[in-house]
């Protein structure tokens, strides 16, 4: 399993770890699975925060979009050390990932502890990334959070064509379409962005930061 030295969460573990590891990772889709953790290899996933009504089933948007996670990064980990539900993660570019599911925490501490430390930190920058979501779904504007949608995706997957039309970003963002189909419009006159049909080109990432506020 050649991933388990290439992976940045996975390599360098003391050789007890590696063999614990073995013995429990596989190969899957990434999923909203409780209690398993994905390091993703090529997949590249959209994290979402499903709403109270979502969890009910009232709910017609379902879930807010969180942000998204790609080669080299993990999913999953805050669930596992805490007691938050796990995210709703859809498959954004379908690739490998390795999963790993562990019953209680104290067990990953007790056999696997270099890998608990490091998922704790994973768990932390999970914290961030919701927080920083939520801050900009609550007050950002329309062009800010189309543009750090766009950033965001743009970082994880490392393509600067991305596949999406105004509808599904609407979707993803609980924005009308016609409001994102300005804000886009924008971002195209600030020359950050060029449209496509059913395509969006990154034409100036730093532009587009400066954009999302960040």
């Amino acid at each position: 399993m050649p991933e388990l030295e290439t992976h940045p969460y996975l390599g360098g573990l003391p050789d007890q770890e590696q063999r614990w590891l073995k013995a429990r990772l596989c190969e899957s889709a990434p999923t909203s699975a409780a209690g398993t953790v994905h390091f993703l290899v090529d997949a590249v996933v959209t994290v979402m925060l499903a709403t109270p009504d979502a969890r009910e089933g009232t709910s017609p948007r379902g879930a807010i979009e969180i942000g998204f996670a790609g080669p080299g990064q993990v999913t999953g980990a805050l669930a596992m050390i805490t007691e938050c539900p796990p995210p709703d993660i859809r498959i954004w570019r379908p690739g490998h990932a390795l999963s790993l599911h562990v019953d209680n925490v104290q067990s990953l501490r007790q056999c696997a502890p270099v890998l608990e430390r490091r998922l704790r930190r994973a768990a932390g920058n999970e914290v961030m990334m919701l927080a920083r979501a939520l801050t900009r779904h609550m007050h950002g504007s329309a062009r800010e959070r189309v543009a750090s949608h766009l950033l965001d995706l743009h970082l994880a997957s490392q393509d600067t064509v991305l596949p999406g039309s105004h509808g599904e970003i609407a979707e993803a963002l609980a924005l009308r379409r016609a409001t994102v189909t300005v804000a886009l419009q924008d971002l195209e006159s600030a020359r950050t962005i060029r449209g496509r049909r059913g395509e969006i080109e990154i034409v100036d990432a730093a532009g587009l930061e400066r954009a999302a506020g960040e």
